[in-house]
């Protein structure tokens, strides 16, 4: 068994394998999305009670071995502790981890993607923005990252409320770090959000389990 250099990323999910262990979805910067196995991570005193868990942000050491990766050390940064006291800020943001989970690969081009998630994660814990804010800009911004998305440049400005149109540019254009810089008037958000609903059954070929938990909160 041989181990990779630190891989620095977002625990995307954690399931119970065995008696003791679990198999986490990492999405990394230097590896895209890996599997893992937390041993022993269900086990009282156990080193990872508190990184084999969704949300849990930071550095992993990793250990390949033939067929599947082996947390070792994980030196975890950010746990968002705040979404995890608050049911619905918990809903979204493990509906925000399962739509990275899907459209993430294990390759080293997901910095944007693992940007784009630590960034909403963040948002809804400031809550500054509302959460329907937060998960239509999540969810337009990964149809962009993706490579699949309408073409917000070539509209007609009487497609949409002007403001709305420059919405939909802005997060397009502009890198994962800044996608929840900006604000809608209320009397626009609802039509920017029931907008991006419709993109995304267009270009989201998928149910997300965890968006059925949504409509209970």
């Amino acid at each position: 068994m041989g181990i990779i250099p630190v891989v620095n990323g977002i625990v995307l999910s954690a399931m119970p394998v065995g008696e003791y262990d679990k198999r986490l979805s990492i999405l990394t910067k230097e590896r895209g999305k890996i599997t893992a196995f937390a041993r022993g991570a269900r086990k009282p005193k156990s080193p990872y009670i508190a990184a084999a868990n969704p949300f849990a942000t930071g550095s992993f050491e990793i250990y390949e071995g033939k067929n599947s990766y082996t947390l070792g050390k994980a030196d975890i940064k950010e746990y968002f502790g705040d979404l995890q006291k608050d049911l619905k800020k918990a809903y979204y943001g493990l509906y925000f981890c399962e739509v990275a989970d899907y459209f993430s690969r294990e390759a080293p081009d997901e910095d944007e993607r693992i940007t784009l998630l630590f960034k909403a994660l963040k948002a809804l814990e400031k809550e500054t923005l509302s959460v329907e804010h937060i998960r239509a800009v999540y969810e337009f911004k990964t149809m962009v990252i993706n490579g699949e998305y309408p073409d917000v440049f070539s509209m007609d400005e009487s497609a949409m409320p002007k403001s709305v149109l420059y919405a939909f540019q802005f997060i397009a254009s502009k890198n994962a770090k800044e996608a929840f810089t900006f604000t809608l008037a209320e009397d626009l958000e609802s039509g920017f959000t029931d907008i991006v609903g419709k993109y995304k059954r267009e270009f989201f070929s998928h149910n997300f389990k965890s968006e059925e938990f949504l409509n209970l909160v």
